[in-house]
Order: structure tokens, then C-alpha cells, then sequence
């Protein structure tokens, strides 16, 4: 492969320099270029760039331009083209080129760190991640809080005093075709309440005959008079509830009555276990 120098380069002096677009033609004597390689297009080394524009007749136009302040090479490359009638391939080597050298007068000057000053939203994020943590830990703590005490004070109060309190609300209402589905329901839930608490068994979520079976054959705390009231009450408010039956108001004096004498049996601290029998 041979080296060539013996051509000539023109371009406009003017529009070739720094950050300057321009063309520069290689003319060759005697050759007859077809194609081009480049070889040495270093950006990051010449600070230039470069595409091959044309080649035609016995030229070639390389369009440059140039990142640098002052004079710059151009890049070597391989040429192939005819050489008295034969294909032949030349290399050609780095050219300078001459410039008029720029000076850069900056005045809009900035420190370097600004540039790279990224918002970073982290600390803001956990922040807010600590805040609403502690809203929440706040109405947990509330929440949980308030039922404890809800809990706590229905236990203060004494089931006798509840049981007999509501029956004295119940007494009052007077008996009609709209409320009394809700009295004899009020009547039922009154009593089931009051056995639940005093005697420490699901009353409220379970049947009557349940109910029944379980103060007979498992709890041995309550006589048999006291499940014959609580049954009779029972059976009334059940078929209130569940039957299409309006009831008189002496049925609901006898459920309240029978009611209040389950009450005085405890007020009056009248043993409410199996009865004794007599010797």
C-alpha cells in the first residue's frame, strides 16, 4: 500500500474552525479515488467530526467539524481508486489544518456542583412515612383505647342493677301494634344479658331451649324455679318474635313480672342453687 502526499487541500478559511461546519476537498494528481476508509476517526482524540461527503474525478470532500480552539488534524483514512488504468489502494495520512485561534470570554460562570444538584426526595419521603405512622399508631392506640374502656365499664356495671333498670324501661312503654314485636324482643335480650353476665355463658347467641338445657344439665347455679320463670318468659317472647302473634299486655306483665322475680332472687340474696331437701 502506498503513501501519498502529493495532492492539495482546499477549504474556506473563513467558516473552518471551532464548532464551524465545513467542507475540505482532497484533490489527487493521477488518481482517480472510488473509495474511502476511515481509519483514524478518533473523535475523543482529534475533537473533530467527520463524514465523507463525496468522491468524485479525482477528489475527495470530507465534511469536519472541529471542537477545538485552534489549528486541528484531519484524520488519516485509506483511499482505493485507479492509478493509470490499475485499482491500487493508498493510505493518507493526518493533515493539519490551519485556524485562527478563538479565545472564549465565559461570564455566566457557575460553580461545577450545581450543575450535578439533583433533588433528592428521600429524606422528605421518610419524614412523611414517620408522620403517618404516628397518626395511625395514635388511632390504634385511641381505638383500642376506647373499646378497653367501653369493655371495662360495662363490667363496672352490676348485671342486677342493668337487668332491673331495664325492666323499669320496658315497664313503661306502653303496649301497641307497632312496638310490640320490639318490647318483647327487649324483654328477651334483657334477661338473656343478665344471665350471660352474672353467670358467665353465651346466653345472647343462643336458642331458648339452649338456653334451657344448659341451666338444667350443665350449670348447677340456678334452682328449678328459676328456669321454670326464665323458660315461661322464654316461650312468650319467642312467640312474639317468631310467630305472627300479637300478645296482650297482661303477657307482658307476666314476662316482667316473672322477670322481677328472678331479679329479687338475687337482690335478696336468695340461693338460686339446687334446693335443699328436708331431712
Amino acid at each position: 500500500m502506498e503513501t501519498i502526499t502529493n495532492f492539495d487541500i482546499v477549504y474556506d478559511t473563513n467558516n473552518t474552525g471551532f464548532l464551524k461546519e465545513s467542507l475540505i476537498s482532497f484533490y489527487f494528481k493521477g488518481i482517480n479515488p472510488e473509495e474511502v476508509l476511515m481509519i483514524t476517526n478518533d473523535f475523543a482524540r482529534n475533537s473533530i467530526s467527520v463524514t465523507v461527503e463525496k468522491v468524485i474525478s479525482n477528489s475527495v470532500e470530507l465534511r469536519i467539524k472541529s471542537f477545538e480552539l485552534s489549528n486541528f488534524k484531519t484524520p488519516a483514512f485509506y483511499l482505493r481508486g485507479k492509478q493509470n488504468g490499475l485499482v491500487k489502494e493508498f493510505f493518507v495520512p493526518e493533515i493539519e489544518i490551519k485556524t485562527s485561534p478563538r479565545i472564549l470570554s465565559i461570564t455566566n460562570k457557575k460553580p461545577v456542583e450545581e450543575i450535578f444538584c439533583f433533588f433528592d426526595p428521600l429524606p422528605y419521603v421518610l419524614i412523611l412515612i414517620v408522620i403517618l405512622t404516628g397518626v395511625a399508631g395514635f388511632f390504634l392506640f385511641k381505638f383500642f383505647r376506647n373499646k378497653k374502656d367501653k369493655t371495662l365499664k360495662e363490667f363496672e356495671i352490676d348485671p342486677l342493677s342493668e337487668f332491673i333498670e331495664n325492666l323499669e324501661k320496658i315497664e313503661k312503654i306502653q303496649l301497641n301494634e307497632k312496638n310490640y314485636k320490639e318490647i318483647f324482643s327487649e324483654i328477651s335480650e334483657a334477661l338473656r344479658r343478665f344471665l350471660e353476665r352474672k353467670l358467665n355463658f353465651n346466653a345472647l347467641e343462643m336458642t331458648s331451649s339452649e338456653i334451657i338445657l344448659y341451666l338444667k344439665y350443665e350449670s348447677r347455679e340456678v334452682s328449678e324455679n328459676v328456669i321454670k320463670n326464665i323458660d315461661e318468659i322464654l316461650k312468650i317472647t319467642d312467640r312474639v318474635k317468631f310467630a305472627k302473634y300479637f300478645p296482650s299486655s297482661y303477657e307482658k306483665d307476666v314476662c316482667l313480672k316473672k322477670a322481677m322475680e328472678i331479679a329479687k332472687s338475687y337482690k335478696n340474696q336468695i340461693p338460686i342453687g339446687p334446693e335443699k331437701e328436708e331431712a
